[in-house]
């Protein structure tokens, strides 16, 4: 599931607000996880801000979390952008 989209800040009470996304997701997600970033399906990536692993949060799986980088900086490192 390719990154579609990462998320910024402020863009009050918009779904591509870092904000926005913090608040519906806490119930959901452990302590210390930010969602900054979104598929095409609309499910999220979530950074452990404790250990800097990204996960894949898998909504057609019932919301389970999948290791996707050890970091962010390999999440990065396995972006392919294409212009």
């Amino acid at each position: 599931y390719p990154i579609l989209q990462f998320f910024g800040a402020p863009a009050v009470g918009r779904r591509d607000d870092l904000f926005w996304n913090l608040d519906t997701y806490a119930d959901e997600l452990p302590e210390a996880n930010l969602v900054i970033a979104r598929d095409e399906g609309g499910n999220r990536y979530v950074l452990d801000v404790r250990t800097g692993k990204v996960f894949f949060l898998d909504f057609d799986s019932g919301g389970h979390l999948i290791l996707v980088a050890e970091s962010f900086a390999d999440c990065l490192d396995l972006l392919n952008v294409s212009g």
